[in-house]
Formats: structure tokens, sequence, C-alpha cells
């Protein structure tokens, strides 16, 4: 508790330094303290909805609630989305919903190699090489189908490397598996 009540005032702190560079504009501050100077913020119950610029027709982005450590509106008042009333308002206390353009945004610190060949079957599982994002190809097993895991046997690429990042998954047939495991061999050619 004495921990969240420092936090918040080190983010009053930090969201009176910002606002007073940006004049009118609202203030959202992630988990990871990143501080995002906005328009047009609203909260519902499972979203803080946001625009990046007045101009009209500006698309609407959105953020996950337990995304947000704080909002600091442009008028001053400050909002803590976590204690956001959630309960359901009648037809006579809802307001008038404004009309959002939402824009599709990546997910973030994620990265997803491509599958690059053929999956074949063998004794120990479904083998197959897939390329990372920097264009190294990897060679990889199954370990699990229903828990969607992967092992990174080895390496493809006769392309010579210092290092690779193993991506952490990657996407076979529309199911997004997950790596668990570097292979004894794989090991001393790969780093995460």
């Amino acid at each position: 508790m004495k921990t969240r009540l420092l936090m918040l005032a080190v983010m009053a702190m930090m969201i009176s330094f910002v606002c007073a560079k940006s004049y009118a504009q609202d203030v959202i501050i992630t988990n990871d303290l990143e501080t995002l100077t906005v328009y047009n913020v609203d909260v519902s119950s499972t979203f803080v909805y946001y625009q990046e610029s007045q101009d009209v027709g500006a698309p609407t982005l959105k953020l996950p609630v337990s995304d947000v450590l704080i909002i600091k509106k442009a008028d001053g008042t400050k909002i803590d989305p976590s204690a956001v009333n959630t309960r359901t308002t009648t037809a006579t206390e809802q307001k008038p919903l404004r009309s959002r353009i939402l824009v599709p945004q990546e997910p973030r610190d994620y990265v997803t190699a491509v599958v690059s060949s053929p999956i074949k079957q063998k004794k120990d599982g479904r083998h197959f090489k897939a390329v990372t994002p920097d264009g190294v190809e990897l060679k990889y097993r199954v370990l699990s189908e229903e828990e969607h895991t992967l092992e990174v046997t080895g390496k493809a690429t006769a392309k010579q490397v210092d290092a690779i990042i193993i991506p952490e998954n990657v996407e076979i047939d529309g199911v997004l598996y997950t790596v668990t495991r570097i292979g004894e061999k794989a090991g001393k050619a790969v780093r995460i």
C-alpha cells in the first residue's frame, strides 16, 4: 500500500511536469511509466480510449485499463482507472457516446518467427524451420500440441552470425506456439 502511494506521488510530480510542457492536453501514464500526451480521454471498465491529435476525424486508440497507472485530464482532474466504477448504468444515466474510429494496434514487445519449410512428422514430433525477423533460419520441434510449445533444435542458416535472438513465438496453421526450450546442440550456437 505504501509503495503504491509513493508511486502515485511520483507519478503526480511527473504529470505536473509533463502538463506544464503540454498545455490543454490529457496525460496517460502506463504501468511501465511511459507518458502519453493525448486528447479526448474516455475511460470504460475495460479500455482507456484516446486520440493523439485534436484533428477532426483523428483515429481513436485504446489501451487496456490494466496497462494504465493514472490519467490526468487537461482540466487538472486525475483519474485512477483501476477505481473506475464498473457498475452498469440505466438508460437515463448513460452519457451519449462519441463516435470513434478505432485503429488496430500491433501488440507490443511481440516477436514471431515465420515458418519457412514444410512441417515433417518424425518419431519425436513435428519438425520445421522458421525465419527470425533478422533473417536467420532456425530448426524447431513441437514439444506439445496441447500446450502449443516448441523447442529450438538448431540453426538452419549457413549464414555466419555472432549471436541469434530467438523469437518468442511461431505461428503454425493459425495457432501461436511458444518457444519454451533450447536444445543442447542449439544452445552452443544461439542465445536468447
